[in-house]
């Protein structure tokens, strides 16, 4: 049986424009990219989550979403350790944010809310705690 482990809830930038974090046990996913020790075995983009599994899985939304989900599943860690999503809004780094990973097969996420006027390209970084690239995803907002 899978337990959440973790919710932890942050407002970044004001209460106009808070942040949320999950992180929980991983579900078994394909590769995607790989540093170090450690891989992403799945990196989306969602409208949600429900029942520790992505929902409305997509690469463009309508400007009109509340919040966008980077949904990402880590494979490979030899003890505790941590990653880092990175979003971005064009070339534009907007907020940082550390995920920790407690197994060696962990699923965790993040989240942005989005504000009037933010339509373009979005991307987020996925990297080790020192700076190493992982994967990068774009989607945008329409």
């Amino acid at each position: 049986m899978k337990t959440l482990v973790f919710v932890l809830g942050l407002v970044l930038a004001g209460a106009a424009n808070p942040l949320v974090i999950y992180a929980e046990e991983p579900p078994d996913s394909m590769e995607v990219g790989t540093q170090g020790g450690l891989r992403c075995a799945q990196m989306v983009f969602c409208a949600g989550v429900k029942d520790k599994a992505p929902v409305g899985v997509s690469h463009a939304f309508p400007s009109d979403i509340y919040r966008v989900y980077c949904f990402t599943t880590v494979v490979g860690a030899d003890d505790t350790t941590a990653i880092v999503h990175t979003w971005y809004h064009g070339d534009a780094r907007v907020v940082v944010v550390e995920l920790s990973v407690k197994a060696a097969r962990w699923r965790t996420w993040s989240s942005k809310r989005m504000a009037p006027g933010w339509q373009g390209r979005w991307r987020v970084e996925v990297t080790t705690a020192d700076g190493a690239l992982i994967e990068s995803r774009e989607f945008s907002l329409e």
